[in-house]
């Protein structure tokens, strides 16, 4: 469905399944989400600490917005490092609707074999099992350490001035 300047609104994520990580490092993603992502995908450490699945073009949405803003932006610096330096992209499913994620993100995110895959309405999380219901018992305090350095970061590039003087 297009918006009101013509463009093509993307598919959202909702729901919640359990998958697992074989001994490659493969996920099972479900049709559903495997057609709401596309072809190309990237998986992002996100300020929680779980991993984040985007459809390519989304992501390079929040990136441009994320350079919109004056590179000599101390918030700017701090939260595109925070945000970039833990990214895999062009990634995609094979035939069966696998993907490779990568040991570096797997190791970031604490994921062992049993993960959850969350829609959160733009992106789909993976979870390790146990932190994710970790999470749901007080999501306010969940992994606070690593979210407030993040949030400060981007604080302080939104309130540094308006996007497009870099």
């Amino acid at each position: 469905m297009a918006n009101a300047e013509g463009k093509t609104s993307p598919k959202r994520f909702f729901g919640y399944s359990e998958a697992t990580i074989d001994e490659k490092g493969r996920i099972l993603v479900d049709k559903k989400n495997r057609e709401r992502l596309g072809k190309d995908f990237v998986v992002a450490l996100m300020p929680t600490g779980c991993l984040a699945m985007y459809a390519a073009p989304q992501w390079d949405e929040k990136v441009e917005d994320m350079l919109s803003y004056d590179s000599m932006n101390t918030g700017r610096e701090h939260y595109t490092r925070m945000m970039l330096a833990n990214v895999a992209d062009e990634l995609n499913c094979d035939g069966q609707g696998r993907f490779v994620l990568p040991h570096k993100l797997r190791e970031k995110a604490g994921l062992g074999e049993k993960v959850v895959l969350n829609g959160a309405g733009d992106r789909l999380e993976i979870w390790d099992a146990d932190e994710f219901a970790r999470y749901e018992v007080n999501p306010w305090t969940y992994g606070v350490d690593r979210r407030e350095k993040i949030e400060k970061a981007y604080r302080m590039m939104k309130e540094s001035g308006e996007p497009g003087r870099s």
